[in-house]
């Protein structure tokens, strides 16, 4: 038998079976809807496509939220100089235009919607810094935001600092980040320190009296508390963090006797440790008030 011989009939029944999904509409092969005809119905998966990321941004992103560690994020460095700003802002240009061209380097090979975001941040420390006391830390506040906004898609930290992110499922690492070295600028401090120091000087390192005017301080970071206790993903963070917010709750349910925070201070350090969290949880074993030491985290550029 020749080799047309064998083709002849593959080559008619390739071209019969050609019309019959043309008149068919090609359900048989999936591309359109209908029923098949055995009288059942076609289950269609849809895949959805994830929208593509630039990779360079993705990268200034996570560089800039300190993804996935959360040791010392240029974020915080970023609210550290608008703390620095109603400190000494106006003294020390060159500090803050430094600063500033650090974020905008961050961000340099990035999309243009997200290097807008970042210029924004970049010129409220270069120009709003330097009416001092003064400066509007709501607009920073809010350049702040529109950066994470843009960085959201990207990365995790943004996700959070933008308001997003799914209740207890926050990354332990992140939250250890946030309560240990992150600059309570846009609390009720309006200060460089990070949560640790002031809760010294809100409750007391070992315990103290608390006016009812400093009421105000304690609800805040009794809230911050609550936030991260919800939210966190790490059960014993989330144990440790219970601990330390007890002495808060105490004063708020009108105690005023406070036992301080020093002491449950122990065993959110240990946990976050547990976790993996390679940052510091600086914790002294004396009270910095009395001390004589800096009550608060560093502030950028010192």
């Amino acid at each position: 038998m020749t080799l047309s011989r064998i083709l002849r009939p593959l080559a008619a029944f390739g071209a019969a079976g050609l019309l019959a999904l043309g008149a068919a509409g090609c359900d048989a092969i999936g591309s359109t809807g209908g029923e098949p005809s055995g009288g059942g119905t076609v289950e269609v998966t849809t895949i959805e496509k994830k929208p593509q990321v630039d990779p360079a941004t993705e990268y200034a992103c996570t560089q800039f939220f300190g993804d996935p560690d959360y040791v010392s994020p240029e974020y915080f460095q970023a609210i550290a100089m608008g703390a620095s700003a109603l400190e000494i802002g106006g003294t020390n240009e060159y500090m803050f235009q430094t600063a500033a061209e650090d974020v905008r380097g961050t961000f340099a090979e990035s999309t243009e919607d997200v290097k807008g975001a970042a210029g924004k941040v970049a010129d409220w420390i270069e120009t709003e810094s330097a009416k001092g006391k003064d400066a509007d830390t709501e607009a920073f506040k809010g350049a702040l935001e529109g950066l994470a906004s843009a960085c959201a898609p990207m990365s995790v930290h943004a996700t959070w600092a933008n308001g997003g992110g799914e209740k207890g499922k926050k990354p332990a690492k992140l939250v250890c980040a946030e309560l240990a070295t992150k600059p309570q600028l846009f609390t009720e401090y309006r200060n460089g320190n990070v949560f640790t120091s002031n809760s010294f000087k809100a409750i007391g390192f070992r315990g103290k009296y608390v006016p009812k005017s400093d009421r105000a301080k304690v609800q805040n970071l009794n809230d911050i508390l609550q936030d991260e206790i919800d939210n966190v993903d790490d059960e014993g963070v989330k144990k440790a963090l219970t601990e330390v917010q007890k002495p808060f709750q105490k004063v708020l349910d009108g105690d005023p006797n406070s036992s301080g925070s020093r002491a449950t201070l122990d065993g959110f350090g240990a946990a976050c440790e547990a976790a993996g969290y390679e940052g510091a949880v600086d914790l002294p074993s004396e009270d910095p008030g009395e001390s004589g030491e800096s009550g608060g985290g560093e502030l950028a550029g010192e």
